[in-house]
């Protein structure tokens, strides 16, 4: 390589470098030592992505730097990957529910400490779920009864709709179907939760035989998505007087002849 060559370059190089601007250096500097490992840079290099600083935006990219810094246990990963989560970022929703159907520990201590520190209703019923499932935390059913029912009493649907289907099968120490039409009834309009609005209609059909009102849940459910809902409404002229809808026959006669 001659001298004009290698001038050539050199000059080159000084001119690229030149016309990178502060934050093109700046993402190029956190980039590289993000790729050794470090955490902190790991998180800076998805600040920088989610704001497009130096770098052309790609949530995509800032939620796989996080989740690296995440997975080293930075609780700091963790509280921005939920937050995302929490304000529609598919992305780092994807992510998250990934680590809890993994069981992943660092996760799981982070959110009980969250749980137990603000008593956010989300983290208590996640807690709740943890504990019912054993991913990330030892299995415990009697914990996680205690969970759901704080995450309950904060309006948590997620929470509500466990604890209304666990007295609808008979799995809560106290059930009753009173009390599954309590929890359901909020989840199915609060949460807007077709099943929980099919389970009511089938409450007012089988349990306290009320017609008109199952096919109020019926068309609830139906519009909800259920199509077998739908398709109970649709058809209610058919069914209102057969089935468990029946009057009461009389007992047999006692006399005897």
């Amino acid at each position: 390589m001659n001298k004009k060559t290698i001038l050539a370059l050199c000059l080159s190089a000084v001119f690229l470098t030149a016309c990178s601007s502060k934050e093109q250096r700046e993402f190029k500097s956190a980039l590289k030592t993000a790729q050794t490992g470090d955490a902190t840079a790991q998180m800076k290099v998805g600040d920088l992505y989610l704001s497009g600083t130096g770098t052309e935006q790609n949530i995509e990219q800032s939620v796989h730097w996080y989740k690296a810094a995440a997975d080293q246990g930075t609780t700091d990963a963790f509280a921005w990957l939920m937050t995302q989560a929490y304000q529609g970022n598919p992305h780092a929703d994807q992510v998250i529910r990934k680590m809890q159907q993994d069981g992943n520990i660092f996760l799981a201590h982070w959110v009980l400490d969250l749980a137990k520190k603000t008593h956010d209703p989300a983290a208590e019923y996640t807690v709740g779920w943890m504990y019912d499932t054993g991913k990330g935390l030892i299995q415990d059913k009697h914990q996680a009864q205690i969970w759901y029912e704080k995450a309950a009493k904060q309006k948590n649907v997620e929470a509500i709709k466990v604890l209304g289907n666990q007295h609808y099968f008979s799995k809560h120490p106290s059930s009753t179907p009173d009390k599954a039409a309590e929890y359901l009834s909020f989840a199915a309009e609060q949460g807007q939760d077709a099943d929980a609005a099919m389970k009511m209609a089938h409450y007012y059909h089988y349990d306290i035989r009320d017609g008109e009102k199952a096919r109020q849940w019926y068309a609830k459910a139906g519009a909800l998505g259920d199509t077998d809902s739908q398709h109970m409404a649709d058809t209610y002229e058919t069914w209102k007087d057969t089935g468990p809808l029946q009057p009461n026959e009389p007992p047999p006669s006692s006399s005897t002849e």
